[in-house]
């Protein structure tokens, strides 16, 4: 099984979508911009994008698991992505259950999440 790392001191969640991004100028990145990095995206391809669609978009090439993206209807966010950046990003949430449920949607596409 496939394994990345969030470090929570540069983890950016819970600050609402609007500032949220893969990778802040500040260096904080969502739990998506760190899976990013780990798939193999630079920092110049994540800076301040807001989804992995604009990335790919971007850069031309899919580093990212298939569970982003959807084959043959253009380069779009799939639900799975759309829901891992709503709970990534709602100041709502606890970061308990934001670590849980980030934990789980990885599993369920083979990758194992471990914060520290």
């Amino acid at each position: 099984m496939d394994k990345f790392v969030i470090p929570r001191d540069k983890w950016l969640r819970g600050e609402s979508a609007e500032k949220s991004m893969l990778l802040r100028q500040d260096g904080k990145m969502c739990c998506i911009g760190v899976y990013g990095k780990h798939c193999g995206y630079s920092d110049v391809e994540l800076i301040e994008e807001p989804t992995p669609s604009f990335v790919i978009a971007n850069t031309r090439k899919n580093l990212f698991h298939k569970a982003f993206s959807s084959p043959g209807r253009g380069i779009i966010d799939t639900k799975f992505v759309i829901k891992l950046m709503a709970v990534n990003d709602s100041p709502n949430i606890s970061d308990k259950y934001r670590e849980k449920f980030i934990r789980r949607a990885f599993r369920l596409i083979g990758v194992e999440v471990e914060f520290e």
